[in-house]
């Protein structure tokens, strides 16, 4: 039970469920994989839309991947970070060689970020995972796993930007349901794929989750066009505050799991950290207050209390980021954030 009395990690009205962050070397078992999968995507269409917004055992293995390679933060500009797809799948890789599908084999081996070695059986990833092979449990299905950027999803297909092809999957891809999907993405794709009901087919993907990114320079994950446009307002106030005042270092962080705090967990959507010289650094919420429903408006009422035990809080609505009144939120923030941190330095 959360602390407040009402189920623990599950906020009803919104239909959100943050998770507390694993620290176990294993990644979470996958859901079985069906014996038949010819009718799996008519037994999904009775299930209510509102569990898409819940997140996968795949959304949980890529937040944790996500997390470990710390591509949800961008660093302070003093630290003269550089970004790339390339070098970001690289810390990825990296991140994935820490977690274990099975004892003898690491995430990272049985997963490719290359689309094209989905249709070639000679590929370095499908030679792997037939070494595999003895290594599974007999109940357990062979499977891989790609990591993918994609620019547009459907509700049963990827379609990578390394490739012309579309990679068709046996059941949904999953999401966060947040703003107008047709500009959600683009996307950072895990799938899994198994091998035919004989396990002696080629490939066969089946289950996928898309989390919507920055853009492909920076993977840094988001939840809707929204928080695009947020992300963006932060990551100008990070380059303006460097040219303004060099000695103060600005770091963002998208929380990917739940935070605890002493009423209960939350999660926000921005986390800042100022530092300013040699001063202790002072946490900064800001939330993207992207809905105006009742349940979104009750379920904030809930975690923004709890959130202020983090930080203080500023709150961005779509009309803030409106043309006629994104300059006047900039300079609001900017503000905001030199007054929390100059409070902080005087103790007052």
């Amino acid at each position: 039970m959360d602390k407040d009395g009402s189920p623990a990690l599950i906020d009803r009205d919104f239909h959100i469920r943050p998770i507390p962050k694993s620290e176990r070397s294993y990644v979470d078992p996958l859901p079985a994989i069906p014996d038949r999968l010819a009718d799996l995507s008519d037994r999904g269409l009775a299930r209510p839309s509102e569990r898409n917004d819940r997140p996968s055992r795949l959304g949980s293995i890529l937040w944790r991947i996500l997390d470990k390679a710390q591509i949800n933060i961008i660093p302070p500009l003093q630290q003269r970070p550089q970004f790339s797809l390339g070098s970001q799948l690289s810390r990825l890789r990296s991140a994935a060689k820490e977690l274990r599908v099975l004892r003898t084999w690491s995430l990272n081996a049985l997963t490719s970020t290359w689309a094209g070695d989905y249709w070639d059986a000679a590929s370095r990833w499908q030679g792997l995972l037939s070494q595999s092979r003895p290594d599974w449990p007999p109940a357990v299905r062979r499977t891989g796993f790609m990591l993918l950027y994609a620019k547009s999803v459907s509700a049963r297909s990827i379609t990578p930007v390394s490739t012309a092809r579309t990679i068709d999957l046996m059941g949904k891809v999953r999401q966060p349901l947040r703003g107008d999907p047709a500009h959600r993405g683009p996307y950072l794709v895990l799938l899994n794929a198994d091998f035919g009901d004989d396990d002696d087919g080629p490939a066969r993907a089946v289950h996928a989750y898309a989390q919507p990114v920055y853009n492909s320079d920076t993977l840094f994950p988001i939840e809707s066009e929204f928080e695009r446009h947020v992300s963006h307002l932060l990551f100008w106030l990070q380059d303006a505050l460097f040219e303004a005042m060099p000695d103060l270092q600005i770091g963002i962080i998208k929380p990917l799991f739940a935070l605890e705090t002493e009423t209960g967990l939350c999660r926000p959507d921005f986390i800042l950290e100022a530092t300013y010289r040699d001063n202790p650094t002072v946490a900064l919420v800001v939330e993207a207050m992207g809905m105006e429903t009742d349940e979104y408006r009750a379920a904030k009422a809930k975690t923004l209390p709890r959130m202020e035990q983090i930080g203080p809080v500023f709150l961005i609505t779509p009309l803030d980021l409106a043309k006629e009144h994104s300059a006047g939120s900039a300079q609001r923030v900017m503000q905001w954030v030199i007054h929390r941190v100059r409070h902080a330095k005087t103790g007052r």
